[in-house]
């Protein structure tokens, strides 16, 4: 359970309680949006506090049992303990909010804790401007070259290059200033890769439920954007993200290909699978039944044995030694499979 605190004017709170109430004590934390401090003046318009961590430490304020049962006023009360001062009014919400407000479904709300973990965390790094990507992309552009450079050094020498090798071979004078260069550069590639992680999770989460995790999914379109931020033309004029969204849903869909099933599929036929399920989706809301095969072959321009076929090919796989029973009984799935040829006994 989240509780919301929405601030409609500037309000003061004491030095001594700043620690305690944002988060230095381990046991109490909190979530917050437009936090602005100016020495002691406070304005916050949504602030979540986690009413979970909270309920030990504040029974012996109120004979209610947690902190989620108390009255308007009783919050109010418990509030201004903080050394929090100012007019407020209070909502209840749910801990799910978190995922809606990051634009995931409801079947990723109950994702481990790591997720939920991540997406604060790439939810505090600053978006950056058209002018930023560009600089971010020539820095990333020059790392690239000087890598691509050591790369044949070491081929010809048959060995790893030294600094000053590496740094005469990229024409630069001073060593302490090319590894200086070589610094920023490679900050400059986290810093781009970092900025656009929220690309990744946007594009993630609508391929969930096709046999990989939420968690897997971010992390095989993590790698692509890592590879965008290497191919990117800055000089093109085009936008980071406009290029970068073609090769993590690359990344991604690939990866379900190659790990999803234990038949692998080729990745154009996950394509037409999911026009096939988007299309008998939309048939279904404009007729307002379950479309036929027909229908949805004519919709979607194709023969009804190819739509069968392929629909064929997105069936689950099961295991033969699967059991079929969770109690005492020793029956697997194999057991009741006509075999195709005969049996030694049939002989």
């Amino acid at each position: 359970m989240f509780f919301n605190l929405l601030i409609d004017s500037k309000f003061t709170i004491s030095n001594n309680s700043i620690p305690f109430f944002f988060g230095n004590n381990s046991k109490h934390r909190c979530i917050h949006k437009n936090l602005v401090i100016y020495k002691k003046n406070i304005h916050i318009s949504l602030l979540k506090i986690e009413t979970k961590q909270l309920d030990e430490e504040l029974t012996y304020m109120t004979s209610k049992k947690n902190f989620h049962e108390l009255t308007e006023g009783e919050m109010f009360e418990v509030i201004k303990s903080f050394g929090i001062q100012g007019s407020a009014s209070i909502e209840n919400t749910e801990e799910d909010d978190f995922y809606q407000n990051n634009g995931l479904s409801k079947n990723i709300q109950k994702a481990d804790d790591s997720v939920r973990w991540y997406l604060q965390l790439i939810g505090r790094v600053r978006l950056l401007r058209p002018d930023e990507e560009i600089q971010l992309a020539r820095e990333i552009s020059q790392l690239l070259h000087w890598e691509h450079v050591k790369i044949s050094l070491r081929d010809k020498l048959r060995r790893e290059p030294t600094n000053s090798e590496w740094t005469a071979a990229c024409k630069v004078s001073d060593v302490r200033k090319f590894r200086s260069i070589l610094h920023n550069a490679r900050r400059a590639k986290e810093r781009m890769v970092a900025a656009n992680l929220r690309l990744v999770v946007s594009i993630a989460k609508r391929y969930v439920n096709r046999g990989m995790s939420l968690q897997d999914l971010i992390q095989e379109g993590s790698l692509g954007l890592i590879r965008a931020a290497e191919k990117f033309d800055s000089e093109k004029g085009f936008k980071f993200s406009t290029y970068a969204t073609w090769w993590v849903k690359q990344a991604v869909t690939r990866a379900i290909a190659d790990h999803s099933r234990t038949i692998r599929l080729p990745v154009h036929l996950y394509d037409t699978i999911s026009a096939i399920r988007k299309t008998t989706r939309n048939l279904n809301i404009e007729i307002g039944r379950s479309p036929t095969e027909e229908e949805i072959a004519k919709r979607m321009d194709m023969s009804v044995e190819k739509l069968r076929n392929v629909l064929q090919s997105a069936q689950p796989t099961l295991s033969l030694e699967r059991p079929l029973k969770n109690d005492d009984d020793t029956s697997q799935l194999s057991d009741f499979i006509e075999a195709d040829q005969e049996s030694p006994e049939e002989h």
